[in-house]
């Protein structure tokens, strides 16, 4: 080692490396004994701590970013740099392509209703289905549902709707 190599040791505990300038030195210091570093988050005037993990990686806390470093400096730029809405992905159900769907046949696990030809019940789910537009109600539900309603069919509110059997023998009244 050159003698403008050992003007610059590091003096943390159990490190002996030697640089040939400060600025190499600081940076060491920087990316290999810093334990911690605070940081401005994007869009906010709030700071947060980020604490260096086990594999020596300070990790960005944006939920959904994987960005991590070793040098506390970098992070801190990509933390108040990180936008959130970036990783946020829109929770939406993709509608499966129609060769998936797979219509159970009356009589399998629907139980045909004679009085209510668009309506089965699903003996295993425990629902009664318009066979109609395939919505299915909770038995449970059902009174609530149709509770004060003109007939049960949430297609008409006419109680002679043919989907009802031809009758309001669905309703109450």
């Amino acid at each position: 080692m050159d003698q403008d190599s050992s003007q610059h040791i590091c003096n943390r505990t159990g490190c002996t490396q030697a640089f040939s300038s400060k600025k190499q030195l600081k940076k060491h210091q920087r990316t290999v004994h810093q334990l911690q570093v605070t940081c401005k988050v994007y869009g906010q005037e709030t700071r947060v701590t980020l604490d260096r993990q086990e594999d020596e990686a300070f990790r960005c806390p944006t939920e959904g970013c994987e960005e991590e470093s070793e040098d506390p400096v970098r992070i801190q730029k990509h933390v108040k740099k990180c936008d959130p809405s970036r990783f946020q992905q829109a929770r939406v159900m993709p509608v499966p392509p129609s060769d998936y769907v797979h219509l159970v046949p009356a009589g399998d696990q629907l139980i045909d209703i004679p009085d209510y030809p668009n309506l089965a019940y699903n003996k295993y789910a425990n629902i009664l289905l318009c066979t109609r537009c395939h919505i299915g109600v909770p038995t449970n539900e059902v009174e609530t549902l149709t509770a004060g309603a003109p007939g049960m069919s949430p297609h008409s509110s006419d109680p002679s709707d043919p989907s009802l059997g031809g009758g309001s023998e669905g309703s109450e009244e």
